[in-house]
Formats: C-alpha cells, structure tokens, sequence
C-alpha cells in the first residue's frame, strides 16, 4: 500500500471511531438524565411547595380564627357577665366584641378561600404525581434500549480501536506524526479523497501537476489549499474483520 493508502485507511477507521464515540456518550447522557423525567419532577416540587403554602396558609388562618374566638369569649364574659356596670366601659366592650366578630368573619372567607386552594393544589400535586410516575414508566422502557445500544457501541468502539492499533502498525513515525497534527485542525480529516479532480475536504481542484504527483510519487502531497493530505484512490467505507471475513459497522 501507499503512504496515502494507510493514511487514508486510518482516516476512515477515525472517522467511524469518533461517530461510534459521539453516539455512545449521547447513549450515556441519556442514560445518565431523563429530561422528560426532570421535567416532571420539578413540577411534582413545585406541587408540592404550593401544597404545602397552602396547608401553611389554611393552618395559620385557622390557629388566628382560634385566637379571635377565646377572645370573642373572654369579651362577651365581661360584657354580659355582670361585673361591669359602666355603661361606657360596656359600650366599649360592645364595640370591641363587634371589631373581633366582624375580623372574624373576615377570616371565615379567608379560611374557605384557603380551603379551596388547599383542595386545587391537593388535585395539582396528585396529577404532578401521576405525571411523573408516567415519565419514569417510558424511561424504564427507553432505559432497556438504551442499555442495548450503549453495548453495541462500545463492542464497536473496541472492535475499531484494535483496527486502528493494527492500521498505525503499518504507517512510519514521520506519516503518522503528520497526520495526528493535521486531525485536530481539520475538523478530524486529515486525509482527504481526491474525487474527480477535486479535494473532497475543501472542494478545491489540485493543479493537474500536483494530480500527477498523487498518482505517480510515493511522497505524501498536500491540498494547495486546505493543507488536508491527498489520496487518489476509490472511496471505501470503514469495515471490522471479524471471523474471517469483513462485517460493515451497522448505521443508525
């Protein structure tokens, strides 16, 4: 083979490793974080802190309504309890029974309106509840595919890796050195295929002596204009050798 030959045989093994290990670290994340199921929990807390406001509310309103009774009491005792006989002083006591009864009946309202509230956020957080619920039943079921894939993928990720440690075997330091530099530059393409006279990498037509030179020399050329290195050859996609014979990476 030629140095463009093993180059490109290795660009190819690349560019399926880092499709396979881009696939499977989204196959991770996913494991790792169910977005429906955040989603749904965060409005089952959210239920929840409104339910438990408007529990808060109700008990408060009620402990006041409480108060505002013994002291409704306590005043009509001394009011009709005979011990005052002033006439302001009871007219006074009146009144004030009078103010404590009308901030009671204030608190009635108030008390049904919280009970209300109670009652809506109670039916809030049973439907958050069921939603959630929901969510964690379809990730069970995306969890089992997704633990499928996430094998599947990493018996592709060591299948190719052991391809790749085959494939640099057979390139010298100085071609392989060049091309581990020009990856991280190029968007991970290093190689690029020569097809119909033009770069695929840039788009770009090589000059016809620079065409000549891919075909002919065993030097490695370069693209005048992406600096990608050149291989004239046909296209061929990335396969792993398993059991003798040659078995195509599986397209999702």
């Amino acid at each position: 083979m030629s140095r463009s030959s093993t180059l490109y045989r290795l660009q190819t093994i690349d560019t399926e490793l880092d499709l396979r290990r881009a696939q499977l670290a989204e196959v991770d994340a996913k494991l790792a974080n169910s977005p429906a199921v955040q989603k749904a929990q965060a409005a089952l807390n959210a239920a929840q802190a409104q339910l438990a406001e408007a529990r808060k509310k109700a008990k408060d309103i009620e402990a006041e309504s409480q108060v505002l009774a013994a002291k409704i009491a306590e005043v009509e005792d001394q009011l009709y309890g005979g011990k005052v006989t002033n006439p302001r002083e009871l007219k006074d006591l009146q009144a004030e029974v009078d103010s404590l009864k009308k901030r009671r009946g204030g608190l009635d309202d108030q008390q049904l309106a919280a009970m209300e509230a109670g009652e809506a956020a109670e039916a809030g957080e049973a439907a958050a509840r069921e939603a959630l619920a929901a969510a964690e039943t379809v990730r069970a079921g995306e969890q089992t595919d997704l633990v499928r894939d996430q094998g599947a993928l990493e018996a592709l990720v060591a299948k190719a890796s052991g391809e790749r440690e085959a494939a640099t075997s057979n390139i010298n330091p100085e071609d392989l050195a060049l091309y581990d530099s020009l990856r991280p530059r190029k968007r991970g393409l290093a190689v690029s295929l020569l097809e119909s006279g033009v770069c695929n990498g840039c788009g770009e037509a090589p000059s016809s002596a620079r065409i000549q030179a891919i075909r002919q020399s065993e030097n490695l050329v370069r693209c005048s204009n992406c600096d990608r290195i050149l291989h004239a050859g046909q296209k061929v996609d990335y396969n792993l050798k398993q059991g003798g014979e040659d078995e195509m990476i599986f397209r999702w």
